[in-house]
């Protein structure tokens, strides 16, 4: 079906200029990359030493072993920002479900039906992968660019006909829909820089991200959206001679001395495989055709009709439409798209935000000095124990030859030129000058003392990464030590919480009530499947924003206030004149608290009712037999 928001020609050319204007701009400014990769050549301790990315220094195929050299970094920037990295996979990455839904107890099976179509759409997109790289960004730049869209997925179902048992089995094809969340590139995002990262998604013109895409997924995008009236320039796509040169592509640092991650002009070579010369001019080639191509995807408030677009709603009212283009030349795709609070669904977020915009200091970053410092004591001590074996000397060149002197054997035997000793004595040829060791004895300790300080920056303690510390305390006190020291690790889980998963949480729940869905969902926790169609999501969209979706962060325990739902099952069972008006509700209440600690099969322990008795063993006397057996014999036992 064709879209109603079908732009005219002057339109689309109207918006290929806005959009290459962000591109020039993003192109431009290189600040956030230059500090980027600092933090990377501190993050893997490797340096580049030419423009190229080619560490000549340290050429594995080009340089001599030398067992006496030290090439070690002490890691102190990898170490901290992985174990922040930890400490954010723990808060929200570790429970199940990730994203668990909140009710009241009347909506408990909508709430599960929610929770199942959500947690369905985190497995499809490996929503834990994508945080956990997400969070790795935040810790070494402060700078970590997320999306949720969207997106459909081809699904598959064995189909068999009873009635032609000896034909084989069949796939049905399907589409489904679910909310992608992607982690993309900090080098190639693009974003308003006006405003601070954080504030962006809610407040900037525009943000989005450059990739480098490959020829099939290309044309299955193209082949997807071709029914819905949303591409443009196709034709100009397959048939134009792309410019192959364009570079708002950002390639990252080469962080490896071994491989080498430049990717741009590898490839499948399509050109060649569809039979043209190998003659031919490659200027001539498109990047379609040579299998990789920068596309640049943009999420962007316009007013429409400052382009020349009237046929949509309020087209004098900014909206937020998504663009799609190709090396920075073709514009193939546009759609108007609508979000909750109106908001972009390219988040960036800030861990460490206290008001300084890209300037703050991430975790990484404000671990370089102490890491370079720790490095420098480091290498003290190795060239002092390198000098103690091998030290300064005086020696005639004229009798020894300096290459034996400064071999790198440990055992040299260095030839000497007798002849022309004359009425010198051997000794003369050679002095060594004698080594003193002063103020090099400390330097490992005062190397430990540095990564005490690194410590205190950051919060860390030796418990909090799982190492032992000296010491007796008792329960409470170790408790009260270890909350304290994970003050300072919520700040970052705080910031993220607002900054990034409240507003992924409020659009997941507004693309299943904006899209629907369709298909059998099971919910993991209670073991009950639930087939949606269109009915059922009518039901659903009625109360779904209702619902509150909780995380890591804030868990169903703190939503539903679990802990004094507890207390005041314990009051109500201890006091009679409450029982006697609350106490009815007391099994409700139970299943309710059981439901939001995720208790799987609780209605299972239920005793059978008389209306379906329980079934039993042959021999073996029922529930009833046995409760009429107590009652004709012995009385029975008593709580």
């Amino acid at each position: 079906m064709a879209s109603p928001f079908r732009l005219s020609a002057n339109s689309v050319k109207d918006l290929t200029q806005y959009i290459k204007k962000i591109l020039e701009t993003h192109k431009a400014y290189t600040d956030l990359h230059n500090k980027m990769e600092a933090i990377d050549e501190a993050y893997y301790r490797y340096s580049i030493e030419d423009e190229n990315g080619v560490d000549t220094g340290t050429d594995a195929a080009n340089t001599e072993c030398d067992a006496t050299e030290s090439d070690i970094t002490v890691p102190i920037v990898i170490s901290q920002v992985d174990s922040f990295v930890g400490y954010m996979a723990d808060v929200y990455l570790t429970g199940y479900p990730m994203f668990p839904v909140v009710s009241e107890p009347r909506d408990k099976a909508q709430a599960e039906l929610l929770e199942s179509i959500i947690d369905n759409h985190s497995i499809l997109g490996g929503y834990a992968r994508q945080f956990l790289l997400a969070f790795r960004d935040g810790m070494k730049y402060n700078f970590m660019p997320i999306e949720h869209s969207w997106e459909p997925i081809d699904k598959y179902k064995v189909v068999t006909d009873y009635l032609k048992p000896t034909e084989a089995a069949k796939l049905d094809a399907a589409q489904q829909n679910y909310t992608c969340i992607k982690r993309h590139c900090p080098y190639n995002t693009v974003w308003d820089f006006r405003k601070s990262p954080a504030d962006v998604c809610f407040t900037g013109e525009y943000a989005g991200y450059i990739d480098l895409e490959t020829r099939i997924p290309l044309r299955q995008f193209i082949n997807r959206e071709s029914p819905n009236g949303t591409l443009y320039n196709i034709t100009e796509l397959n048939s134009s001679k792309l410019d192959i040169n364009s570079q708002y592509w950002k390639e990252p640092p080469l962080v490896n001395r071994y491989i080498s991650n430049r990717k741009r002009n590898l490839g499948f070579d399509w050109f060649t495989y569809l039979g043209a010369s190998n003659t031919q001019n490659p200027s001539t080639r498109t990047r379609l055709q040579a299998g990789v191509y920068e596309q640049f995807s943009c999420y962007a408030r316009i007013i429409p009709s400052e382009f020349g677009i009237t046929n949509v709603p309020k087209p004098n009212s900014p909206s937020i439409w998504h663009f799609k283009m190709i090396n920075g030349q073709l514009l193939i795709y546009a759609k108007p798209i609508f979000t909750m609070f109106d908001v972009l669904p390219m988040l960036i977020g800030q861990p460490n935000e206290d008001g300084f915009n890209i300037q703050t200091e991430s975790v990484g970053e404000a671990q370089i000095p102490f890491q370079e410092a720790a490095t420098t004591l480091f290498d003290i001590r190795f060239n002092s124990a390198r000098r103690s074996v091998s030290d300064r000397a005086l020696y005639d060149s004229t009798l020894i030859n300096p290459s034996d002197v400064n071999t790198k054997e440990p055992a040299p035997k260095i030839p000497v030129r007798l002849s022309g000793l004359n009425s010198k004595k051997l000794a003369d040829a050679y002095e060594q000058i004698p080594f003193d060791s002063r103020g090099t004895d400390t330097v490992l300790t005062d190397m430990r003392n540095i990564l005490d300080l690194s410590d205190k920056l950051s919060g860390f303690n030796k418990p909090g990464r799982g190492e032992f510390q000296k010491g007796n305390k008792s329960v409470q006190e170790w408790q009260d030590t270890m909350g304290g020291s994970d003050n300072r690790l919520r700040l970052p889980a705080l910031m993220t919480e607002f900054q990034v998963m409240m507003p992924i949480k409020e659009g997941i729940k507004l693309n299943i009530f904006q899209h629907g869905v369709k298909g059998v969902f099971q919910n993991m926790n209670t073991g009950n499947s639930y087939t949606v169609d269109a009915a059922v999501m009518t039901r659903l969209q009625e109360t779904v924003l209702n619902f509150r979706i909780a995380d890591g962060f804030t868990p169903k325990s703190k939503m539903a206030s679990t802990d004094f739902l507890g207390k005041l099952m314990e009051s109500l069972s201890q006091n009679q004149q409450l029982a006697m008006s609350w106490g009815p509700g007391l099994p409700a209440m139970f299943a309710h608290l059981a439901q939001l600690g995720g208790v799987r099969g609780l209605e299972q322990y239920l005793p059978a009712t008389p209306t379906a008795p329980a079934v039993t063993a042959p021999g073996v006397p029922s529930p009833q037999q046995q409760q009429q057996q107590n009652t004709d014999g012995q009385p029975a036992p008593t709580a």
